[in-house]
């Protein structure tokens, strides 16, 4: 794993990548996955410039974050669950709406007790493997993992 992040510090170095984002360190290890990311149009910073690289991710931006990236990659959610109107769809931000539908009629991303959505609440560890699971089972295949 070592000889990873050494070819990743020499490319850094020849390619002399730099961030798009005032609060991304050149320097940091996580900058050169940040700005392919964002290059790639997969995310976005919180604006003005910045990343807030440390801040949590929320449930939207993490759904918004998976559309984009199923996006890239070219592959279309299916249609697996009826779409639900959550009790508090009209807290989910604009920008996130599509994304949040797209991922839950897909069966990716689901709803919390309530028939909650929870746009702002934080995800944990638990939550976000199981969206990634879901994700690439989807892409790749149930069999195949």
């Amino acid at each position: 794993m070592m000889h990873v992040f050494l070819l990743l510090e020499i490319l850094i170095i020849i390619c002399k990548i730099e961030s798009s984002f005032l609060d991304v360190d050149k320097d940091s290890y996580y900058m050169p996955y940040i700005q392919w990311a964002y290059e790639k149009k997969i995310i976005n910073g919180i604006g003005n410039g910045l990343f807030a690289p440390e801040q949590p991710v929320s449930r939207e931006q993490m759904a918004v974050i998976m559309d984009n990236y199923a996006e890239i990659l070219g592959f279309t959610l299916p249609e697996n669950e009826q779409e639900k109107t959550f009790a508090d769809s009209d807290k989910i931000a604009a920008y996130a709406k599509e994304a949040v539908s797209h991922l839950q009629i897909a069966g990716v991303i689901n709803g919390k007790n309530g028939n909650l959505f929870d746009p702002r609440g934080l995800t944990n560890r638990a939550e976000s493997s199981a969206v990634l699971r879901r994700f690439i089972q989807m892409v790749i295949g149930k069999d195949k993992i």
